[in-house]
């Protein structure tokens, strides 16, 4: 995180592994665990949470 000068806090980190996700939670970054199979709407929704998407 400090290589890129991020901050945990406001960063989203999204992965397919349980294990990843709360590794990620631990050292503090918002995380999601998306596989694939609860679909895209799921997916843009976070996205959307965390800023990243602008609102529909």
């Amino acid at each position: 995180m400090k290589a890129v000068g991020a901050d945990a806090s406001t960063t989203l980190f999204i992965d397919d592994r349980l294990e990843n996700v709360e590794g990620a939670r631990w050292a503090g970054l918002h995380a999601f665990l998306y596989d694939g199979r609860s679909g895209a709407a799921v997916l843009k929704s976070h996205l959307r949470k965390f800023g990243v998407l602008a609102p529909q």
